[in-house]
């Protein structure tokens, strides 16, 4: 759903809720196999597509508190469960669960305000990145997702939120019966939170190789089916613990110059449930590493990456005169390297920006999927360039 250099290094997932209207009318099912994935575009009808974007707690400062025009669903991460499943609150004695604090505290308000405003519905993540925290929380599944379910209807009630985004980033290998917990814990969370709220969506967030491997947590098979939709989180394909620097989102390349990439992902995700409940997620952040040589996918100097938000870039191309972006036109994303001037190494960027972003949606709307999802609101430029594709998506 995945390493950050901060917070938001060990939290990758991310992640992001589907419009109510959208998911009412939109039932999950599975296609058939003679309804291949699409890579162009279709002009025969508009789209009504879905912007889901996330909005983390520590982004608070960054983000803007109106994004009117620029998405359908605010997402906020997130909400820790507990190994019991209730909603952690304090870390330790004395010391608040900043998710819940940022939450409970007022600071989400303008934000929510502004989106009730807008009519942009609003989403809440709940999210577990710790594989220990994990291992306990699934250990008695009904009774700990009831224990969440309960702590979570008074939250959802009172600030109103339509969606419930699942974020249980277990990534290490899971025998038969940890998968099977898993399992009866979001089928467990599915039947108490629809009998107790009917119109409440429930979604999750997947890693693109959980759709083409079966020896992790979460098995999209066995669980699509308690699910309204799914968010595919199509980045990270190069992250700082990757040998060689390389696109962090690629749209193609597999067989060719990767093994995997985002169209492969989704053509697996498409197997297994309607395109149209399919949210691409998509960054709006790269990475940073630093090369002995001047190519792309070159030898990483260990220790050495970082996490560039789509806001550092754009400051760094405005500021640097010897500075030149390429386009990777497999891939389709964006990539910078330049010499570093105190030594005899190369600076290696890959991330989003407008053009990239443009791809996606090409790509959204040539596979007919339900929209995308942003991780994540507060990495953007204020300029707000990187928008101006979604922003024409939601006006078409």
């Amino acid at each position: 759903m995945q390493v950050f250099k901060n917070l938001s290094v060990i939290i990758l997932g991310l992640v992001f809720g589907l419009s109510l209207g959208f998911l009412l009318t939109n039932i999950i099912q599975k296609p058939s196999s003679k309804n291949p994935v699409s890579t162009t575009v279709s002009t025969s009808k508009k789209t009504n597509k879905e912007v889901l974007g996330f909005l983390p707690y520590w982004l608070l400062s960054s983000a803007s508190e109106n994004y009117a025009g620029k998405i359908t669903n605010l997402d906020y991460f997130s909400l820790t469960p507990d190994t019991d499943g209730s909603i952690l609150k304090f870390t330790m004695p004395g010391e608040s669960e900043p998710g819940y604090l940022a939450l409970t505290s007022g600071k989400l308000d303008p934000f929510f305000d502004n989106a009730r405003q807008n009519n942009i519905k609003l989403s809440l993540t709940i999210f577990d990145g710790d594989q220990d925290s994990i291992n306990e929380l699934i250990s008695d599944p009904v009774n700990h997702a009831d224990n969440l379910v309960n702590d979570l209807t008074p939250i959802i009630s009172q600030y109103g939120f339509s969606d419930l985004n699942m974020d249980i980033e277990g990534t290490d290998t899971a025998s038969p019966s940890a998968q099977l917990n898993y399992q009866l814990f979001i089928k467990e969370i599915h039947d108490q939170i629809k009998s107790k709220i009917p119109s409440l969506t429930l979604s999750d967030d997947i890693i693109p190789v959980d759709l083409v491997r079966d020896d992790h947590l979460s098995v999209p098979k066995n669980i699509i089916n308690y699910l309204d939709y799914i968010v595919v989180m199509a980045y990270d394909f190069h992250s700082p613990s990757s040998l060689v620097t390389g696109p962090v989102a690629p749209l193609y390349g597999a067989g060719s110059e990767s093994e995997f990439d985002t169209q492969s992902a989704i053509n697996a995700a498409s197997k297994l449930i309607d395109p149209k409940n399919i949210l691409l997620g998509m960054p709006f952040y790269g990475y940073s590493w630093e090369t002995i040589d001047n190519f792309p996918r070159s030898a990483v100097i260990p220790t050495t990456a970082f996490i560039e938000d789509n806001k550092d870039l754009e400051n760094l191309l405005s500021n640097c005169a010897t500075c030149s972006a390429q386009f990777d036109n497999v891939a389709q994303e964006s990539y910078l390297i330049y010499k570093n001037t105190d030594s005899n190494t190369f600076q290696q960027y890959f991330y989003p920006d407008m053009k990239s972003v443009s791809s996606k949606i090409n790509f959204i709307k040539g596979n007919n999927l339900g929209g995308l999802a942003i991780w994540a609101l507060g990495y953007e430029n204020q300029s707000g360039n990187i928008f101006n594709p979604i922003e024409e998506l939601l006006k078409e």
